[in-house]
């Protein structure tokens, strides 16, 4: 009998190991970013490549997600299309989501090979997303000042004069958040004083072990990038947080499953350095 059952207990475990490595369930990943300039708590939710997939019937898994955060704003850091024609899932995403919240989108690389760009900023617009292109939008939320500024993936041209248009009309009184779908370039975002950049791109390096790997390949960083999940240092008070992204796709994501990023700017303590 025990032999019997040795087998299939190893059957099980070889299963149940499977499962966690590859599990693509939606994960939430929160971020609590303290400054100055905040002065009443603002919460932002961060989606990137999506790739047109779905999370449920009608997108209902994510946008559930979504809700029970009570986001203040939604910000779209490109790809959420596909160049492969695919599209439903980000549109029934943005159909049941756009009206409820402040939205912004940035293209990324994918939306500018689907040979569909210009048609993606154009129905983004249409369902109420402000699309935004080497330009940025002010927002008074409640007490709180911010600015929205983006950038569209390098691939359409024009992204180093558009960052430098983001940059040209910031108050240094106002917090200014820049939505960029690249996260290797970081030199370029170093020299302008964005509070916040925030990244896509890279799916979080595919391949992951916790503690170890940080992700084996990611692209235009190659293999063992650096920037691939979660918060990184620009210059001396700025942020780079970089989301591991939507995509559920033929390629194995590895203890690397699909991520929506909650952030919270807060405002800094009394007596806090």
């Amino acid at each position: 009998m025990r032999n019997k059952m040795l087998p299939a207990a190893a059957g099980a475990a070889a299963l149940a190991l499977g499962t966690a490595v590859c599990w693509q369930g939606l994960t939430l990943s929160h971020k609590s970013l303290p400054s100055p300039k905040i002065t009443a708590p603002v919460r932002m939710l961060l989606f990137s490549d999506l790739h047109g997939g779905f999370y449920g019937n009608h997108q209902k898994g994510l946008i559930r997600a979504v809700k029970r955060t009570c986001p203040d704003l939604l910000l779209f850091a490109g790809d959420m299309f596909d160049d492969r024609g695919v599209s439903k899932g980000a549109e029934a995403l943005f159909r049941h989501l756009a009206g409820d919240f402040p939205s912004f989108y940035v293209t990324g690389n994918h939306d500018f090979t689907s040979g569909r760009g210009r048609w993606i900023k154009n129905w983004l617009a249409r369902q109420g997303v402000t699309v935004l292109e080497g330009n940025g939008v002010s927002l008074r939320l409640g007490q709180q000042r911010i600015r929205i500024c983006g950038v569209d993936d390098p691939a359409f041209g024009g992204w180093s004069r558009q960052l430098a248009d983001c940059a040209a009309d910031l108050d240094p009184e106002e917090y200014t958040v820049l939505i960029s779908h690249r996260p290797e370039r970081v030199e370029a975002y170093q020299k302008y004083p964005f509070d916040l950049v925030v990244s896509g791109h890279c799916h979080g390096g595919q391949w992951r072990i916790p503690k170890l790997l940080k992700g084996l390949y990611a692209p235009n960083q190659g293999l063992f990038p650096t920037y691939t999940d979660g918060c990184y240092p620009l210059g001396d008070s700025g942020t780079l947080v970089v989301s591991r992204g939507l995509a559920r796709n033929w390629v194995p994501r590895v203890f690397n499953p699909p991520q929506l990023v909650v952030l919270d700017l807060m405002p800094v303590k009394k007596g806090a350095v």
